[in-house]
């Protein structure tokens, strides 16, 4: 071989490797985001104390309470909670009162294993220290980030607002034919008693501050969780906690969530043994087809699947709360809370 020989075969092996790295660049930023849906579920459930048998992580006396009994217990919660979350067949789902990121891997673990359901985990530690519960969110696909927020300084000594000890922000974002198309979610767990309405107004107005700038962008937005309200639908909203995270303290109604539970029928709005409303899923306007832009989705419909938590002749008694693993498994509700759930489709 001549040296010109070698010379134009190491200059040829160059452009190869230079048109392969060209490639390579491409082929990330491509497939950057996961392909758009045309119909998202979005769901909402308080699994109520998902406490694992193992209490050597805890670090009150009420979380040690609050476990399961034993290991038979947990597989119980485990395979049931999976299942109803299997049969909502939602794309996003948050979820309340988890004990930690281990619980988390239990319930994914059997939703693939049972259902063939592929969920991840979105979940930061919370600092909830009399309950030590967190809340979490299994999502499908499109998430590109999420996390905790916290008030400055200056928000605390206002005193305007009250800290939220269980919360999680999340974005999540699709590839559409002219770029990504977002979707913002956030999700928290409110101070619980009537009594408490006080903290849960300052609580609500501080997380309506933090999703103001996605609300005043026109951004498609979901706010869901337990919030603990006492208000019931159709009762007036003015001054209560559950307005004040509607957006009612604010002059302007481009920053206003809409309750998506008025689409419920009266006598299947209960999200709670108790009779109570207390878990919501609100949309910002774009997604309610209030806005003069409408958003990617339209939300269509709202349920409360109560079916899926009531097992037996009907709702627990007062033994949900004084004796629930001493219940016989086929009368014993999953949980306290019902799951409530939303379909946004492509308009």
């Amino acid at each position: 071989m001549s040296r010109y020989d070698w010379l134009w075969q190491s200059h040829a092996l160059v452009v190869v490797l230079l048109l392969s790295n060209v490639g390579c660049g491409q082929t990330p930023q491509q497939a950057e985001f996961d392909p758009l849906p045309d119909r998202l579920v979005v769901a909402t459930w308080n699994l109520e104390w998902f406490f694992d048998d193992y209490t050597g992580d805890n670090r009150t006396d009420l979380a040690r309470r609050q476990s399961a009994p034993s290991a038979a217990a947990w597989r119980w919660k485990v395979a049931r909670s999976a299942e109803v979350i299997a049969a909502l067949n939602a794309d996003i789902v948050a979820l309340q009162e988890v004990e930690n990121r281990k619980v988390l891997a239990d319930l994914v673990n059997e939703l693939s294993r049972r259902h063939n359901r592929a969920y991840r985990v979105a979940w930061a530690e919370g600092t909830d220290v009399a309950t030590e519960q967190d809340v979490a969110i299994l999502y499908l696909n499109g998430l590109v980030a999420y996390g905790r927020r916290e008030q400055s300084q200056v928000m605390w000594e206002s005193r305007h607002y009250y800290n939220l000890s269980k919360h999680l922000w999340a974005e999540f974002a699709w590839q559409g034919p002219d770029g990504p198309v977002r979707l913002y979610l956030f999700t928290a767990h409110f101070r619980s008693l009537p009594e408490q309405e006080p903290i849960r107004i300052r609580q609500a107005r501080l997380l309506h501050r933090w999703v103001t700038p996605w609300l005043e962008q026109n951004q498609p937005v979901v706010v869901l969780g337990d919030w603990n309200t006492e208000v019931r639908v159709g009762e007036p909203l003015a001054g209560r906690d559950l307005g004040v995270l509607c957006g009612w303290e604010t002059p302007s109604p481009e920053d206003d969530l809409v309750d998506t539970l008025v689409a419920v029928n009266e006598n299947e709005r209960s999200t709670h043994l108790s009779g109570a409303q207390y878990d919501r899923i609100l949309v910002s306007r774009p997604l309610a087809g209030m806005a003069p832009q409408p958003a990617a989705w339209v939300w269509r419909s709202t349920a409360v699947r109560r079916d899926l938590v009531v097992q037996g002749q009907g709702p627990d008694g007062e033994e949900h709360y004084s004796n629930y693993y001493g219940i016989a498994p086929a009368e014993r509700d999953i949980s306290d809370h019902y799951p409530v759930v939303i379909v946004l489709e492509r308009p």
